[in-house]
């Protein structure tokens, strides 16, 4: 099936991020690859996702608030051996899945921008 990439200007950056949730592969991902991956969707978007490269290290204060606000509504949760590299490493809660689907269908954004999420979360694991 063929993923319509400009359909992601109509997408908040927490729905996308919720896809992620929902469809990954992985059970968990660190912080680097998370801002490597919203990097990576600039040039499919007009959107930069308030990132900027320092020492070598991807930063986003945007990006920072919606982990802190998934870890305090536990989606997903850190394993504190933070390296410096790497960062922070997130584990996704599989019990919070269905209230994120959930959320996303509320929302409106499933089932219509299903197969997108879908791509989305494959093209993350692919990191």
């Amino acid at each position: 099936m063929e993923v319509d990439y400009s359909k992601l200007d109509e997408l908040a950056t927490s729905d996308i991020f919720l896809g992620l949730l929902l469809y990954t592969e992985n059970s968990g991902f660190n912080e680097q690859n998370f801002y490597h991956f919203y990097d990576q969707l600039r040039s499919k978007t007009c959107r930069s996702f308030g990132i900027f490269r320092t020492e070598g290290r991807l930063h986003s204060h945007s990006l920072r608030n919606l982990l802190t606000f998934s870890e305090m509504s536990q989606a997903i949760w850190t394993e504190n051996h933070e390296e410096p590299k790497k960062g922070s490493y997130y584990r996704i809660r599989e019990s919070h899945k269905a209230v994120i689907k959930r959320t996303l269908i509320d929302r409106k954004v499933l089932p219509k921008d299903e197969g997108l999420l879908k791509q989305l979360a494959e093209d993350f694991d692919s990191l």
